[in-house]
């Protein structure tokens, strides 16, 4: 689905009146902010309707899955890993999962 500009709109779910902001729109994903530090990357795969508002077609709980931190950031290195870091109480901890879901971590 194309959104265009959708920077500062409302996402809601079916079963929640609100789920937080877009703060950044990418070709794959929208970024939202919402309550208690929340932060999630929902793919545009998921959106069911988008005008004044963004309309995700799943049930909060399940929009829980694309939660991330919101000082998370992702680095691909190629042949399916990535490199995920974030800083937890000024401690860095570094993640690298592979395509097939394991995650090695280091801190």
């Amino acid at each position: 689905m194309t959104l265009g500009q959708s920077i500062n709109k409302e996402v809601k779910a079916l079963d929640s009146p609100y789920v937080g902001d877009v703060v950044r729109e990418t070709d794959e994903k929208i970024v939202v902010f919402g309550h208690c530090d929340y932060r999630f990357d929902i793919p545009k795969s998921e959106i069911v309707a988008a005008g004044r508002n963004i309309i995700v077609g799943m049930d909060f709980s399940a929009i829980l899955k694309y939660r991330v931190y919101r000082d998370t950031q992702k680095q691909k290195l190629g042949k399916g890993l990535r490199l995920v870091y974030t800083s937890l109480d000024n401690n860095i901890v570094l993640l690298v999962q592979v395509s097939h879901g394991a995650v090695f971590s280091y801190s």
